[in-house]
C-alpha cells in the first residue's frame, strides 16, 4: 500500500499499521493482510510517524501539522495526546519519532521544531 509514514508492526507481529496519502491510519492483521481498522481522523494531514505501544493495543500517530494521537486498535477510539494550535509558531511542527515504555507509563515523541 502507498503510505506517508513508515509502517509499524505490533510487538507480537500480529498487526501492521500504515498511514495513507489522505491521512487515514489503517491497521491490518498480518496473517491474511486483512484490514481490521481504519482511523479516519477529522484532520487529514499526512501521517509522519507511527509506533505501536508495547502491549500492541494502540498505535501512536503523529501528523504534519495538528498533533499526536493514540489510536486504540481494539475499540477504534482515538485520543489526542498533543494538539497544536492551527496558527502561530507551532502550526507547522512535524512529528518524526514516537515510542512508548514497556510498562505503558511513559510516552516519548519528538518533532522537527524540538517539541518533545
Amino acid at each position: 500500500p502507498g503510505a506517508d509514514a513508515s509502517p509499524a508492526y505490533s510487538p507480537d507481529g500480529r498487526f501492521l499499521a500504515y498511514g495513507d496519502e489522505k491521512g487515514v491510519v489503517r491497521v491490518v492483521e498480518t496473517a491474511h493482510y486483512a484490514e481490521i481498522r481504519a482511523f479516519e481522523r477529522a484532520q487529514r494531514e499526512p501521517v509522519n510517524v507511527l509506533a505501536f505501544t508495547p502491549d500492541g493495543r494502540s498505535v501512536l500517530a503523529g501528523c504534519n501539522e495538528r498533533g499526536l494521537w493514540r489510536l486504540d486498535v481494539e475499540t477504534g477510539m482515538e485520543e489526542v495526546i498533543r494538539e497544536f494550535a492551527p496558527a502561530g509558531p507551532r502550526a507547522r511542527s512535524t512529528w518524526v519519532v514516537a515510542a512508548a515504555s514497556l510498562r505503558g507509563g511513559v510516552l516519548a515523541a519528538a518533532s522537527w521544531d524540538a517539541e518533545v
